[in-house]
């Protein structure tokens, strides 16, 4: 009788987990990242990225990553931002992260090249898709963010002149430059702006940057803008990373120019 009523329980606990592990597989499945998106260029190329949604009467913020980085260098801003309920927009560069293709691809082009004459050349071709994919993906979160809400932008190292660029075709809230890389032209368009509120992020052993970075903040008129210089030489993300409390700053000024 016992080993009767010993069976009989062995076979009830082998139904069950049986059960829950055909429920596990047929209605609990790997959660899907409801926060990817992709962005369709003017000729038709995929920037693939990353949207959360942010309350209906918050602006927006859109993430450029910089040249030798994807979108996830970002990710510790992003949970701030979150919590702040903004809109926040990243995605990666044409040829980088989840951006590539067989024809726009940084590392085939890496392979490919047969010196680095080839190799800066193909990088050349490559970027010069960058501005307008940049523009293309600001219209695409300022459809997603209320018309009387502002968008502000922040950039690394090289994509700041599309910041900048997009500031120019666009109306930009404000701006955050880590470790700005540009050119003469690139400072003289950013001088074209009316005074656009701009946090600029340096170091003074970046040396071109650095005087990048602080000859526009003394140009620079608006009140609203703020500039911070470290110690060391670390750049972008790498800055960010290493210098704790930063985001939190970037957070809090961002959030309070766009509320």
């Amino acid at each position: 009788m016992f080993k009767t009523h010993h069976l009989c329980f062995f076979l009830l606990i082998s139904v069950v987990i049986t059960f829950n592990s055909y429920a596990q597989s047929k209605f609990f499945k790997t959660p899907v990242d409801i926060s990817k998106i992709s962005i369709t260029t003017l000729d038709k190329f995929q920037l693939n990225g990353h949207y959360y949604a942010g309350e209906q009467h918050s602006g927006g913020v859109l993430l450029l990553h910089g040249c030798n980085s994807d979108q996830k260098a970002y990710q510790d801003l992003i949970t701030l931002l979150k919590k702040n309920n903004l809109h926040i927009l990243s995605y990666d560069f044409r040829g980088y992260g989840e951006s590539q293709s067989k024809r726009f691809s940084k590392e085939q082009l890496r392979k490919a090249a047969d010196s680095i004459l080839a190799y800066q050349t193909a990088m050349a071709s490559l970027t010069s898709y960058w501005q307008s994919d940049a523009l293309t993906a600001f219209e695409w979160l300022r459809k997603k963010v209320a018309k009387n809400k502002q968008i502000a932008i922040v950039s690394v190292g090289c994509a700041s002149r599309y910041a900048v660029a997009i500031a120019e075709a666009m109306h930009v809230d404000s701006l955050i430059m880590v470790t700005p890389v540009m050119d003469h032209s690139d400072k003289e368009h950013y001088k074209n702006l009316a005074d656009k509120p701009t946090y600029f992020i340096s170091t003074m052993h970046q040396l071109e940057s650095y005087k990048t970075a602080k000859e526009l903040f003394e140009w620079n008129g608006s009140l609203r803008s703020k500039m911070q210089i470290f110690k060391g030489s670390y750049v972008d993300h790498a800055l960010i990373k290493k210098q704790k409390g930063l985001i939190y700053d970037m957070a809090r000024w961002l959030t309070n120019n766009l509320n």
